[in-house]
């Protein structure tokens, strides 16, 4: 009878790798302003990051991956200081 037995392996998921950036550019303005320019990229390598497996047991798709997180993202940003 194998009932108790739990694999501490099976709570594991795919593994993640995400690669941020960021490029930020400051500009005196003269008199304490400031204004900055900013341009910042999430999950650089475009990298397809599983979710964990359906764990739920009485849930159709236990065992099974059934999404991942985002592609790659963009943003670009200005900042005033003064």
């Amino acid at each position: 009878n194998n009932q108790d037995f739990w694999d501490p392996e099976f709570d594991r998921g795919p593994s993640s790798l995400n690669a941020h950036t960021t490029f930020a550019k400051s500009f005196d303005l003269g008199g304490g302003r400031r204004v900055q320019a900013r341009f910042e990229a999430f999950n650089v390598l475009n990298k397809k990051n599983y979710n964990n497996p359906q764990q739920a047991i009485n849930n159709v798709n236990f065992g099974r991956i059934t999404g991942a997180s985002g592609s790659r993202a963009f943003q670009f940003g200005v900042r005033f200081t003064f």
